[in-house]
């Protein structure tokens, strides 16, 4: 078993390196990058070579089934896109999730755990009233005059 820690170890510095190496906007195709550091591209090896990139410091996106290109200037607004996408269907799942359970099963919890129940669903609530908001102001193309405001936003 340390042999197989020692070689992950290895491959993965290896890959640490060569990512470390790359410009902005490099691809890294999964075919190239066996060919360049001799690591092999399957599950555990895109799971090393993707943890390489993010411990590297660097933002990528993915080509499904291809590999992942680093980001550079005419990507960062996409990939800052789609970063903010996931974590609104993150919220909302999160949120939909709490629902359905509350509904089912917040009378039979214990009290302790009927205030976290609570909180949650008012910290999603408010997360997802945040998202909304964000969306409606950024399709108005209001975003060159962002104001504070004092509304008061309910909580569910």
């Amino acid at each position: 078993m340390g042999t197989n820690l020692a070689k992950a170890s290895q491959e993965y510095r290896k890959l640490l390196s060569y990512v470390l190496d790359q410009p902005h906007g490099a691809r890294l195709d999964y075919e190239r990058v066996t060919l360049d550091t001799g690591v092999k591209m399957d599950a555990h090896g895109k799971t090393k070579l993707r943890r390489a990139i993010v411990n590297s410091g660097r933002e990528y996106s993915i080509e499904r089934n291809i590999g992942y290109v680093l980001a550079q200037v005419d990507s960062a607004s996409a990939i800052a896109d789609n970063r903010t996408q996931e974590v609104e269907h993150k919220v909302t799942k999160l949120h939909r999730s709490l629902t359905v359970l509350s509904e089912a099963f917040y009378e039979e919890l214990p009290e302790e755990e009927k205030q976290i129940f609570t909180i949650r669903l008012s910290v999603t609530g408010a997360l997802t009233a945040s998202i909304e908001q964000a969306k409606r102001l950024y399709s108005k193309k209001e975003v060159k005059q962002i104001s504070q405001t004092t509304e008061t936003i309910p909580l569910p």
